[in-house]
């Protein structure tokens, strides 16, 4: 079966809509059915099978010139300079502008021939004229000819540039006016994983605890080269592959891959492992968990923002809802994407960008979200612009509804720009306000039960007596219940641990009043609500007063 993004390539080329190409992202994996690698499909499945081609020539900054089957070398040598020499006779360039010399020579002669052009980002790096030697000004003028020149296409002789980011490329050579097309690899979806895992499997006899379906899922996010890693491990150690070992491996691989900027989560918990919050709960199972499951992915939300004060279960409820979902889950961390260098930003979003696709079905979590992303100003020469308009671009990409769904967290939703709040990119807002009696009794009963902590506590009491407290805190009074229990040598809650701790755990959210006020204030739909926040929607004149004479006597 032909890849995709190979069915591209051949497209445009056929059809003559460039000759020059960029093939970015994933470009250091196997393709294919028989596992070759991208390099070696590109030689045999589109420049050797789309022509007759004698010389196929590879250029590289650490090797020079090299070409992939014996004799091309002899054949480069003599289209050049027209008599036989023995190719260890004739030494050749290093430096590319000298290599791209001879390259031109190469596609301009008689027979139709075809180059490829490896790191292409070490070549023609993203910087301004001004700071490239003559060697880097050489080749990029070359390219530039060589995509421009319609009579290289007649000839029949493609020129293929492979890197691993976009954005690292010269900038002239993403620019449409210099007609070279850009073509994503991307990294294996989840059939394709399926496929590559059942041939690994037979092929090696991996011993695994995980059936292929398990393994595809657990394996999302990583390439083939990457799930052929994690199975020589296994195999090496002798030991079958577990849930615990492909986690383990992958989050390096990821780390390793994307930096600090994508984290992936791995939930240990569900909602039933999660007290109170019974409207969102229900929102989510009916239109975020059902309609991924059913595919009904015109209910499934771009966004949702989750709103309110701090420890009211926000991120917690994001872990939950990846294990609910059966989905990948994923942390972007906007703060750490940000880069000393010029273009370095972009280059880092974009890597994450293609990342979260490559994961998809997948939950992406931004907390803190009105820290993290402004539009910016100009004392940072438009970098924080550029980035908050290609966020704002991909979140809003329809294509992405039942793919990607971000879920964002914030407590202060009046600090987010109005672009970034608005439908279709977080369709729903839900406020996580202060829990009400029975919703403390469940969360108590649930921490208890999470942490698989001996007792029969009875919590109405502690329920009472914790008017005003946040999740995290009564999660805290649970804790700090067992930790008395402990220390007084007892193997189980009891009543007497409860009453101490409640003692001793006051709750400390700062401004929870004003943070609530904002939360019910951001809300558009009554069903997301708690019934007794429900009717503050309709004092919001009120609301806003109240805000706004918070806002004035207090200074942040």
């Amino acid at each position: 079966m032909v890849p995709p993004w190979l069915q591209d390539l051949l497209f445009k080329y056929r059809s003559s809509i460039a000759n020059v190409f960029v093939l970015h992202f994933n470009v250091g994996d196997y393709a294919g059915p028989d596992n070759r690698l991208v390099r070696d499909v590109i030689i045999q499945d589109f420049m050797e099978q789309q022509g007759s081609r004698r010389i196929i020539a590879i250029y590289n900054r650490a090797e020079g010139l090299t070409f992939p089957r014996p004799g091309m070398r002899e054949e480069f040598i003599r289209s050049l300079t027209g008599e036989a020499v023995a190719g260890e006779e004739v030494k050749l360039p290093v430096s590319p502008g000298q290599a791209f010399a001879l390259l031109d020579k190469l596609l301009y002669s008689t027979e139709p021939c075809g180059v490829i052009i490896e790191q292409a980002e070490t070549i023609l790096p993203t910087e301004d004229l001004a700071g490239m030697d003559q060697e880097e000004l050489r080749a990029l003028t070359f390219l530039k000819k060589w995509a421009a020149d319609t009579r290289l296409s007649r000839r029949g002789s493609p020129v293929v540039m492979m890197t691993q980011s976009l954005t690292e490329l010269h900038p002239h050579l993403r620019m449409a006016s210099t007609k070279i097309e850009s073509i994503l690899i991307p990294l294996p979806d989840g059939n394709e994983r399926r496929a590559y895992i059942e041939a690994m499997v037979t092929k090696r006899q991996v011993a695994s605890e995980l059936d292929v379906n398990e393994l595809a899922n657990a394996t999302a996010g990583l390439s083939r080269i990457l799930m052929e890693d994690i199975g020589l491990r296994a195999e090496a150690s002798g030991s079958p592959i577990t849930i615990e070992f492909v986690r383990e491996r992958k989050e390096s691989l990821i780390r390793a891959e994307f930096g600090d900027v994508l984290e992936i989560t791995e939930p240990r918990f569900d909602f039933s492992s999660l007290g109170g919050l019974t409207e969102a709960k229900l929102f989510a199972a009916k239109n975020i968990v059902a309609p991924l499951k059913t595919g009904n992915f015109r209910r499934v939300p771009l966004g949702v923002l989750l709103t309110g004060p701090s420890g009211t279960g926000k991120s917690a409820f994001f872990y939950a809802l990846v294990a609910e979902a059966g989905v990948n889950g994923v942390k972007l961390n906007l703060g750490k994407i940000l880069g000393p260098y010029v273009g370095l930003s972009e280059q880092n979003l974009e890597k994450a960008l293609l990342g979260i696709e490559s994961l998809a079905p997948c939950l992406v979590l931004i907390d803190e979200i009105d820290q993290i992303f402004q539009r910016g100003s100009g004392g940072d020469s438009g970098v924080q612009q550029r980035l908050f308009a290609r966020m704002l671009d991909f979140m809003s990409n329809p294509h992405n509804r039942g793919k990607i769904v971000f879920i964002a967290a914030t407590n202060r939703p009046d600090l987010m720009d109005p672009a970034l709040k608005r439908p279709g990119r977080f369709d729903r807002k839900i406020p996580f306000l202060l829990p009400g009696y029975a919703q403390r009794v469940a969360i108590l009963q649930a921490v208890q039960q999470r942490y698989q902590i001996p007792g029969g506590a009875s919590w109405e009491e502690g329920a009472r007596l914790t008017e005003g407290y946040t999740g995290a805190e009564l999660e805290s009074v649970v804790l700090k219940a067992w930790e008395l229990a402990e220390d007084r040598g007892h193997g189980q809650l009891a009543p007497e641990d409860v009453a101490g701790a409640l003692e001793r755990i006051r709750p400390s959210t700062a401004q929870v009043q004003f943070m609530t006020d904002l939360a019910v204030l951001e809300c558009d739909d009554k069903d997301v609500l708690p019934p007794e926040f429900q009717d503050w929607l309709d004092k919001r004149r009120e609301l806003e007063e109240r805000v706004a004479i918070f806002k004035a006597t207090h200074r942040f």
